[in-house]
C-alpha cells in the first residue's frame, strides 16, 4: 500500500471511530470495565513431552515406590510423585501429555509434569498398565482379569472373565489399536508363583474376543516369568522371560519366529519399546539400559537408581 493509500485508510479508522464513540480517540475512562487478560490469567499448562522425550519409570529411592522420568541419555531425572504409598507402572498417554499408573493400587492418571493427578477407577491394579493408541481406553490387570476402562464414560470391562485357576497379565494393545496382546496360562492347569511353565502369549481382539494362543509353550519357550510384552510393529512382539536369569526375546506373531535379543551372563527384563521402534529400554541388572531393536548397542543410561521397575517410553 503507497503512502496515499495509507492516509485514506487511516483516516477511514478516524471516522468510525468518531461515529461509534463521538470521540476522536479513546480515553482511559472508555477501558473502565474492560479486563485485558495476561498471562497471570491463565492456568500453567502442563509441561509438554513429545512421545518419546522420556522415559518413565518406578522407584523406591525415597523409601517407597515413586514414578520418575528421565531423558532417554540418563540427563534431567525428576519425580513426579511424593506419596507415603506406591506409585507404579507408569504407562504414556499417546501424545506424551499424561502418565497412567497405579497410585496405592487404583488406576490414576496425572500430566507429563506430575500435575493434575485424578483418580480414574478404584478397581485394584495388580499388574502393569498400556494406553490404547487412540487415547480413549487404557487397559490393566485386575486379579488375574485383563480390563480396559474408556475414559470418557469410565466404564470398566473385563475382557478375559477367567476364573480363579487362571492367570491373566501384562496387557499390551497393537500399534493400530485392534488387538490385546496378553501373558495367560489359558486352559492350562494352574501357575505357580515358580513354576510357570504354562504360561504364553496371547492376542486378543479388542473387545475380548477371538483369544489366540501365539504357543511359546510347544516349543519349549513358555519359561517361568513370562512378561512384559511390547509391540513394536504390527507383527512383532518383544518380552521377557526368566524369574532368575531374565532374558530379553522378540516374537513374530504370523510364524512364530522367535529372536533372543540379550545373550549377556546380567538379567535383563522388563522391555519397553522406543515410540519409533529404533530402542528399547529396559532393566539390566538393577540398572535403566536402552539398545537397539535388534539387541546391538547396549548402553547404561543413567546409574545409582535403587531399584527401578516398570520402565515405560
Amino acid at each position: 500500500m503507497n503512502s496515499r493509500g495509507m492516509m485514506k485508510y487511516l483516516g477511514l479508522i478516524a471516522i468510525i471511530l468518531v461515529v461509534f464513540t463521538g470521540k476522536s480517540t479513546l480515553a482511559q475512562e472508555d477501558l473502565i470495565g474492560t479486563h485485558i487478560p495476561d498471562s497471570t490469567d491463565c492456568d500453567p499448562a502442563p509441561q509438554l513431552h513429545s512421545r518419546g522425550d522420556r522415559i518413565a519409570f518406578s522407584s523406591n529411592m525415597d523409601g517407597d515406590s515413586e514414578i520418575y522420568t528421565v531423558n532417554p541419555d540418563g540427563t534431567d531425572l525428576q519425580q513426579l510423585t511424593t506419596n507415603s504409598v506406591s506409585d507404579r507402572s507408569p504407562a504414556w498417554s499417546p501424545d506424551g501429555t499424561q502418565i497412567a499408573y497405579a497410585h496405592d493400587s487404583n488406576l490414576y492418571i496425572m500430566n507429563a509434569d506430575g500435575s493434575n493427578n485424578t483418580q480414574i477407577s478404584d478397581i485394584v491394579v495388580t499388574g502393569s498398565l498400556d494406553w490404547a493408541p487412540n487415547g480413549e481406553l487404557i487397559a490393566f490387570t485386575s486379579s488375574s482379569n485383563i480390563y480396559v476402562v474408556d475414559l470418557q464414560t469410565l466404564v470398566v470391562t473385563n475382557l478375559t472373565n477367567s476364573s480363579i485357576s487362571q492367570y491373566n497379565a501384562d496387557p499390551k494393545w497393537s500399534p493400530d489399536g485392534t488387538q490385546i496382546a496378553y501373558v495367560s496360562n489359558g486352559d492350562l492347569p494352574p501357575v505357580s508363583a515358580l513354576d510357570a511353565q504354562s504360561l504364553d502369549i496371547f492376542i486378543m481382539n479388542a473387545d475380548g474376543s477371538n483369544k489366540t494362543r501365539i504357543s511359546l509353550n510347544d516349543r519349549g519357550l513358555g519359561v517361568a516369568g513370562l512378561s512384559a510384552l511390547n509391540w513394536y510393529s504390527d507383527n512383532q512382539i518383544i518380552y521377557s522371560s526368566g524369574f532368575y536369569q531374565s532374558t530379553i526375546f522378540s516374537v513374530n506373531v504370523l510364524d512364530g519366529v522367535i529372536n533372543q535379543l540379550t545373550y549377556l551372563s546380567l538379567s535383563a527384563g522388563l522391555p519397553s519399546v522406543s515410540p519409533d521402534h529404533q530402542q528399547i529400554v529396559y532393566i539390566q541388572s538393577g540398572q535403566l539400559t536402552i539398545m537397539n531393536v535388534d539387541g546391538t548397542n547396549p548402553e547404561v543410561i543413567i546409574t545409582g537408581i535403587d531399584n527401578p521397575l516398570s520402565p515405560a517410553w
